[in-house]
């Protein structure tokens, strides 16, 4: 039995979604505030990035920034509040030196800022995904970030009052100082729990 197909133009190729670990110069696309990217309900936010430039431009990655889990431990704690704290020094939503204080933040204004963030291989329950590398966000002037390449055409399109090329050493100096006796290393970030990556 013949018939006929009105065959599409493609069936989908790789996709999206960026798989590569590594350092990204991205740019927020949408912001969902209590909600993962698919809709789900969750105790914290995500944001959808887009890369800029390189070979992996346009691919896209969804982060999720959980709040504390006041059941966990304090270090468990700690470094929920690192990871939401460094994403909003990223997209300009709170000063370096406004840590140790209460801020007001609206979330939906980090919607259309570029960021630098790293991106580390994760494994669970057979399954191998991208996840948040320690608290590692940086914004696109932040000294930790330099080193990393970052799209020269993007970041002329930043307005001038988010850039902080030119005082960098100092509106990032909180950032910069290491904790006595540390010798600079950084301990792993607690894993995600079962639930929260279900949420994903």
């Amino acid at each position: 039995m013949s018939f006929e197909f009105d065959a599409p133009e493609d069936i989908g190729g790789e996709g999206d979604g960026l798989k590569a670990p590594g350092v990204y110069h991205m740019t927020v696309t949408q912001i969902h505030e209590g909600t993962s990217n698919k809709g789900k309900v969750i105790d914290g936010f995500t944001a959808d990035l887009s890369v800029i430039g390189g070979e992996q431009a346009d691919k896209t990655y969804h982060l999720a920034l959980f709040n504390a889990d006041m059941s966990k431990s304090e270090d468990s704690q700690a470094w929920s509040r690192r990871k939401q704290a460094a994403f909003l020094i990223a997209t300009n939503l709170m000063r370096p030196d406004q840590l140790g204080t209460p801020v007001k933040i609206d979330l939906a204004k980090a919607e259309g800022h570029q960021l630098v963030i790293e991106l580390a291989e994760e494994e669970y329950e057979g399954k191998t995904n991208l996840r948040l590398a320690y608290a590692n966000i940086w914004h696109v002037d932040d000294p930790r970030a330099a080193k990393y390449a970052k799209d020269e055409s993007a970041l002329s399109i930043i307005p001038e009052e988010f850039r902080h090329a030119a005082d960098a050493n100092a509106y990032f100096a909180k950032l910069l100082k290491k904790k006595p006796g540390s010798g600079g290393s950084q301990k792993p970030a607690a894993a995600l729990s079962s639930s929260q990556l279900d949420a994903l």
